[in-house]
């Protein structure tokens, strides 16, 4: 056999095995698209049900986002609370001091003049006492 008759059988041979393998790979084409197409389908399932999941969680999540922002309320009141409490307290420490001051400064007049009315009152009595000597 010669090296044009090897050259002619093998192209004969790839001219029947062409087509074959050409029907193959259709064949196993047909098949990747006939599973991809069920592979979309059962993908498309699957995202319906978990949009469906997910719009169940809506109602749940619409509640806690509420109570979070009950939360973020009842907080800020207690901290106003908080500090007007404070603020209350401390004016009324400066009241209470105030009076205090006060107080003490009406009570020290208060001892003073009892204290000079007294001195006088003793005064008025000695006088008085020599007085009453003298006669």
């Amino acid at each position: 056999m010669s090296l044009d008759q090897l050259m002619q059988a093998v192209s004969q041979f790839a001219s029947w095995l062409l087509p074959v393998a050409g029907v193959a790979v259709l064949v196993y084409l047909v098949l990747f698209l006939k599973t991809l197409i069920e592979t979309l389908k059962d993908l498309s399932l699957t995202l319906l049900t978990a949009q469906n999941e997910i719009e169940k969680l809506d109602g749940p999540l619409q509640t806690l986002d509420d109570l979070s922002k009950t939360v973020d309320e009842v907080h800020a009141a207690m901290k106003q609370m908080a500090s007007s409490a404070a603020k209350s307290a401390q004016e009324g420490m400066e009241h209470v001091k105030e009076w205090f001051s006060r107080s003490k400064e009406e009570t020290q007049d208060a001892v003073e003049e009892i204290r000079v009315k007294t001195d006088e009152a003793v005064a008025a009595a000695a006088a008085s006492a020599e007085e009453a000597m003298e006669e």
